[in-house]
């Protein structure tokens, strides 16, 4: 079965122009054609592995590491007062290119970005239960 290519991958492959801003052997980085704020950039493992639950612990690891440095030269070249590190898994978490990417996004006090922070609080049965839920699912992960 041939598998069509994203978009990321044909950056990767050079079919696509992209501005980018890292490349090394496992990862590149570009600035995101629709930015959030200026300096917005996105690191892209080049093996096409579809999300977080596909992708190998090291190339994982490499990616975020990356993320990591990116984020400092980010606030240094935009002079932003913070970063969110972002990273969507399904379409249900808003994921619309199916290509593990972390999204580095310089953030502003006021500048509108819409981010959702949290619900209402929760009740200490609630924190029982889904407290144990999650425990008793990591065994088996």
């Amino acid at each position: 079965m041939n598998q069509e290519k994203t978009v990321f991958q044909k950056i990767i492959d050079g079919e696509l122009p992209a501005e980018k801003v890292w490349e090394d052997d496992r990862c590149i980085a570009i600035l995101d054609l629709f930015p959030a704020n200026p300096g917005h950039a996105l690191v892209i493992s080049k093996q096409p592995y579809p999300d977080l639950f596909s992708i190998d612990e090291e190339t994982l690891c490499h990616c975020h590491r990356v993320a990591k440095r990116l984020a400092r030269a980010i606030k240094r070249a935009t002079d932003c007062e913070g970063i969110n590190i972002l990273q969507n898994n399904g379409s249900a978490s808003g994921q619309i290119i199916f290509h593990y990417h972390i999204h580095i996004i310089p953030r502003y006090t006021g500048d509108g970005l819409q981010i959702p922070k949290s619900g209402p609080k929760a009740d200490e049965d609630y924190m029982r239960e889904w407290g144990e839920k999650i425990r008793s699912q990591l065994k088996g992960v």
